[in-house]
């Protein structure tokens, strides 16, 4: 018995020992390289150059296959040409938001390149490079777009509907259940700011209502063009029909990386535009933002609490 046991523990570390040869291990640590510093900022720094041969020192950070939704090497290289040569003075800000390293030469990157003039105030240039592939060719990190070949893909319109009220209206809950269905069902989809007049909750110096030319209480304006006003059976059956309508509309501009910061009582933040429509009339294009209460602890005369409610609010150009 003694005999078999020292057999059978003599076999264990042989087949122990044996099994530790089968597999190839790699003990090194894991890949790591800052492409900020290998890529994206000297590319920062070949674009604010201002050298006579800017363009071709750019380009040097392309690679040849280089194809993002269908734009080409040459493409950048056109569409950087249009620019600068009409101000050759811009500057340029590169920025990497997030990379992912997948081997020792290869990564995925989203970075942002923002170009103005004009001390700044004019902004010629802002866009978004999603999924960009990084490959090191050569001993070099260039930048190969996300080798696709389509066009960019369908982005759908974001709904923004503004809601005039008063706490005390008898007629307007049915039509704030409407909103707050359609908003519940589609949270990223749908947003409505909710704009009281002469209560408790009216802001000072709230001109949206004076603009869209005092209509009646409960109305709603849809996307600053549509006007529905009254809670009739047929009006609440139109805005079924207007939102599941622009549910299904591509969007003109994308808007990317919203960051909000609070420090006490004063709120800022910025938010990245991304023009999708090139045929887009700019002219007179404000971008308008409001700060507002998700839920109100004042209620309606349905006794339900009121939800997004506009605090603050104001425009920038």
């Amino acid at each position: 018995m003694k005999r078999n046991l020292l057999l059978l523990i003599t076999l264990i570390s042989i087949l122990f020992v044996t099994s530790c040869d089968r597999f190839t291990h790699n003990f090194q640590p894991p890949v790591t390289v800052n492409l900020e510093t290998e890529l994206f900022s000297p590319l920062e720094d070949i674009l604010n150059s201002q050298s006579e041969n800017m363009i071709d020192n750019v380009m040097q950070f392309y690679a040849e296959d280089y194809l993002y939704y269908g734009l080409q090497k040459e493409d950048i290289r056109n569409w950087l040409q249009s620019i600068y040569s009409v101000a050759p003075e811009a500057q340029a800000q590169v920025t990497l938001i997030s990379s992912e390293m997948l081997s020792e030469t290869t990564a995925l990157a989203d970075w942002r390149l923002l170009i103005t003039t004009d001390r700044e105030s004019t902004v010629l240039v802002d866009s978004l490079f999603h999924s960009e592939h990084i490959a090191q060719r050569e001993g070099k990190w260039l930048l190969r777009g996300n080798q696709l070949s389509g066009s960019y893909p369908s982005t759908k319109e974001h709904i923004i509907i503004e809601y005039f009220t008063f706490l005390t209206c008898p007629n307007c809950p049915v039509v704030e259940n409407k909103l707050n269905k359609w908003q519940d069902a589609y949270p990223q989809r749908i947003s409505y700011l909710e704009h009281h007049i002469s209560d408790q909750l009216a802001i000072p110096g709230d001109e949206v209502y004076q603009y869209y030319g005092y209509p009646p209480f409960p109305s709603s304006i849809i996307q600053g063009e549509m006007a529905l006003m009254g809670n009739s059976p047929a009006i609440l059956a139109e805005y079924d029909t207007a939102i599941q309508s622009l549910l299904e509309k591509d969007a003109d501009i994308l808007y990317l990386y919203p960051v909000i910061r609070i420090n006490n009582k004063q709120v800022t933040g910025s938010i990245t535009l991304e023009l999708l429509n090139p045929e887009l009339d700019l002219t007179n294009l404000y971008l308008n933002y409001a700060l507002i209460d998700k839920v109100s602890p004042f209620q309606n005369t349905n006794y339900d609490y009121v939800r997004n409610v506009v605090l603050a609010q104001g425009s920038k150009t």
